[in-house]
């Protein structure tokens, strides 16, 4: 598999505590952009190959050949037409309630063959969103601008979508109008991606990811000891919230992204957390909740003092999409 080309995240230039953070994205909006905004689908990234025979490669972003755990994808003479063609995907588990579950998914890319095969006999076939083509019936197509590759996609897409388990992401101009509608689907995220730019095989800003988040206050309640560069210190703050009904603590998540001045005051002179820091609020923001009610990729905001510990409450996930 080609090393696949990845997108810049734009969480760390973002200011959270804004009501609406789209709004900080006009310098990609307006009459003429060079920009173009697809859904970001929240599954697997994938290659898929179609070889000459009709029958598909499918390899996982570490090089894993997973096309076994999908067996309508390897019973061969499917799209005998597109021979050689090499597609950029996102595997999603079928989508229930109109979006896809990143551990339903997982579950059947990791499982053995065997059994991901019985959980899409229950479930569905799983799902190839294609977002992108690397070549086309043997010709490279990584060196030709997005716009050119997004039309080559385009033709094909009869075809693709004819399987029944393949769907063409949409992309569209990038307007605020069209990424606020984006995300109020229920997307991750939103994709820019800038319309002149080739496959680069790398990590670069011509595409650019935004990714849903919320925030969520909650309080200290313990620490992990930190490794590496951080041993002797504090690693990570455990963030809980009261249970609503019960009053009880809950752990959510937690967050390791300390300045080195708020590490070495979290940190007693032994590497443990000072007993000041137990009971302090925080706010955090995340990209969603999972379901076990764990924050995905928490991350500290600020410590406050303006809010008691006990409006602290679980009901705040109500706000994080599930992932």
């Amino acid at each position: 598999m080609l090393t696949a080309m990845k997108a810049v995240d734009l969480g760390a230039e973002m200011d959270w505590t804004q009501k609406n953070p789209i709004e900080q994205l006009g310098w990609l909006f307006g009459k003429g952009t060079p920009w173009r905004a697809e859904p970001k689908i929240d599954g697997v990234r994938c290659s898929l190959e179609i070889n000459r025979e009709g029958g598909m490669l499918l390899t996982s972003r570490n090089g894993l050949d997973r096309s076994r755990n999908f067996p309508h994808l390897i019973d061969g003479d499917l799209l005998p037409e597109l021979s050689r063609t090499v597609l950029d995907c996102e595997l999603t588990a079928r989508w229930h309630d109109g979006r896809p579950m990143l551990p339903s998914t997982t579950a059947l890319v990791v499982s053995d063959p065997a059994n991901s095969a019985v959980l899409q006999q229950m479930q569905g076939a799983a799902v190839l969103n294609v977002f992108d083509v690397l070549a086309v019936t043997g010709d490279p197509a990584v060196s030709l601008e997005y716009a050119v590759r997004r039309e080559l996609l385009a033709s094909l897409r009869p075809m693709l979508e004819a399987t029944g388990y393949m769907r063409v992401v949409p992309s569209w101009v990038a307007t605020r109008q069209r990424c606020e509608r984006i995300m109020a689907q229920g997307y991750e995220g939103i994709v820019f991606k800038r319309a002149s730019s080739p496959y680069l095989l790398t990590r670069n800003r011509n595409w650019l990811k935004f990714k849903r988040r919320a925030m969520l206050d909650g309080i200290v309640t313990g620490y992990t000891p930190g490794k590496g560069q951080h041993e002797g210190k504090v690693g990570s703050l455990e963030v809980s919230v009261y249970d609503n009904r019960t009053g009880t603590l809950v752990k959510v998540g937690s967050v390791g992204n300390l300045t080195d001045l708020q590490r070495s005051r979290a940190s007693t002179p032994a590497g443990r957390l000072r007993q000041s820091m137990r009971g302090r609020v925080v706010t955090v923001i995340a990209q969603g909740v999972g379901n076990h009610g764990h924050l995905r990729s928490p991350q500290l905001v600020e410590f406050r003092t303006d809010k008691p510990a006990s409006e602290c409450t679980l009901d705040q996930l109500d706000a994080f999409p599930r992932v």
